[in-house]
């Protein structure tokens, strides 16, 4: 990989870049918001049409809000030899419930040979190379093995997958499991309170990915535990401390201007219940998060989850 584009200039994209700088690669960068300043060894592309000429391999690093204006546009410059990378950490809502990033790209972009970037990656450890690991996964072992090539090194461990599916949801649902622990924060529980809630949410994720096609072991990798190790602590998690505020009294909308970044968990929360209705698998936890989201006391809801005795644990 000469080039790699990265589309998208918040502190992952350009993180992400700094990492592919170093390898050597010439790294070329599109945003709409050209006051965002680079890091040195980053070239700014003026038009998406520059971006996208000169790489092969592109990484996606847009929010699943914004995902589909923005891949419509690429669409319009891109073509079938391209290789597409996503980092998106949520889903776009449908008929069916939640839509991978990956499914818009095949609706607006030719680009068929795509990939999904996950794991534990906080953005200021990235760009000050701290040793850490990612997952890429892809149907395609092309897309893995490029974006090996464009990011592997010594501080960087780049691990491939061909689930593509289980990555895409499992990176999903954890933004649901961050605002959980947030909650359980806020409500004035300790690091076994917290503990509770992610081990019941991931063995609901569990659940509900293999429901959707994915598979159950791809949660305990990178992109399933990886990720909510780091986001469970409030590490680089908006959800984390929308959760904390929701607990509080606050609403969503004040924590979000707050905060000055965009939350994936609480519309993650409701297409989350949505699928498990839709595909009848047991999930109270995510039922009772987005009842949270949508105004129900967070302590009582809570609660009612976490007393008592149960039959079986998972």
């Amino acid at each position: 990989m000469s080039h790699v584009t990265i589309l998208g200039a918040g502190a992952f994209g350009r993180a992400l870049g700094q990492v592919a700088a170093r390898r050597g690669t010439q790294v070329v960068v599109w945003t709409r918001r050209p006051d965002v300043p680079l890091p040195e060894g980053l070239q700014r592309a003026a038009t998406l049409q520059e971006a996208v000429a000169p790489s092969q391999l592109l990484f996606f690093c847009a929010p699943a809000a914004h995902a589909r204006p923005l891949l419509r546009a690429l669409g319009d410059v891109a073509h079938g030899g391209h290789f597409l990378v996503h980092a998106a950490r949520g889903l776009e809502p449908c008929d069916e419930g939640g839509l991978p990033v990956s499914e818009i790209v095949r609706q607006e972009t030719p680009i068929r040979r795509i990939g999904v970037l996950a794991g534990p990656l906080v953005p200021e450890e990235l760009a000050a190379a701290i040793p850490s690991a990612i997952v890429v996964a892809s149907r395609f072992p092309e897309v893995s093995q490029a974006a090996q090539e464009a990011l592997a090194q010594e501080a960087l461990r780049v691990y491939a997958s061909d689930d593509l599916l289980g990555v895409e949801y499992s990176a999903a649902l954890m933004t649901v499991l961050a605002l959980a622990a947030g909650l359980a924060t806020g409500l004035g529980g300790g690091v076994s309170t917290r503990s509770l809630v992610i081990t019941r949410g991931l063995a609901e994720s569990g659940r509900l990915l293999e429901a959707l096609g994915g598979r159950v072991r791809t949660l305990v990798g990178l992109g399933g535990i990886g990720e909510v190790f780091v986001t469970a602590q409030g590490i680089e998690s908006p959800d984390y401390h929308l959760g904390v505020a929701l607990a509080q009294g606050a609403t969503a909308d004040s924590v979000r201007t707050r905060l000055g970044r965009s939350s994936e968990g609480p519309q993650m929360a409701r297409l989350a219940a949505q699928l498990a209705a839709a595909k009848k698998v047991r999930a109270p936890l995510f039922h009772a998060i987005a009842e949270i989201v949508d105004g129900k006391p967070p302590r009582e809801t809570l609660s009612a989850l976490i007393g008592g005795s149960a039959p079986t644990e998972i």
